[in-house]
């Protein structure tokens, strides 16, 4: 009689646990739907569920321009690159010249850049490397692009410069144009 009792007890208490986890689990459940759901009447949402509501900046934005009309045509895109100016005495226009990636990985020196504003077609970019009064060229053709000109990327034995830190720099020139690039660091 003790064993049924006792037997009874534990399913009793087995029940109870597990109904107990039931409603916890089902509490929980409500809880992270709710909180994920919450204030969903307010907020517009279009048909994959991405909220369309405008921020304050938008809404700011609008409104001035249904008030000012003709702020439509200004730009204030700043990506533009300037135009080149006119370096007295060659006659020569300046160009932005941009030293981009420079490095040395399993034995070879590589180098890249372009020029941001200027397209054409008979440039040369010779990347200078120089180390105190070393002085090490590789020159490389150029590719030309809608708004820039690109320095083909040069690639050679790390063997050919002693080992050391050695400043990088590309000097580009045409029959119109050139220009000097900012300054990157290489380790060989």
């Amino acid at each position: 009689m003790q064993n049924i009792n006792k037997n009874k007890r534990n399913k009793t208490k087995n029940i109870a646990i597990i109904s107990l986890s039931i409603l916890f689990v089902l509490g929980a459940t409500f809880a992270v739907y709710a909180f994920i759901h919450r204030n969903d009447d307010e907020i517009k949402r279009d048909a994959s569920g991405t909220s369309i509501e405008r921020t304050p900046q938008d809404k700011a934005l609008e409104e001035n321009l249904e008030n000012n009309p003709s702020d439509k045509t200004d730009s204030s895109q700043t990506d533009t690159p300037q135009a080149p100016s006119v370096e007295e005495g060659t006659n020569l226009q300046k160009v932005n010249v941009v030293l981009t990636n420079v490095g040395e990985t399993n034995g070879t020196v590589s180098a890249s850049g372009f020029v941001s504003n200027a397209v054409e077609v008979d440039g040369k970019c010779t990347y200078v490397f120089t180390k105190g009064q070393e002085v090490y060229k590789k020159e490389s053709t150029t590719l030309t692009n809608a708004n820039s000109t690109t320095c083909k990327t040069v690639n050679f034995p790390s063997s050919e410069l002693s080992s050391g830190t050695w400043k990088v720099d590309i000097e580009y020139s045409s029959a119109a144009s050139a220009g000097k690039s900012n300054t990157l660091e290489v380790t060989v």
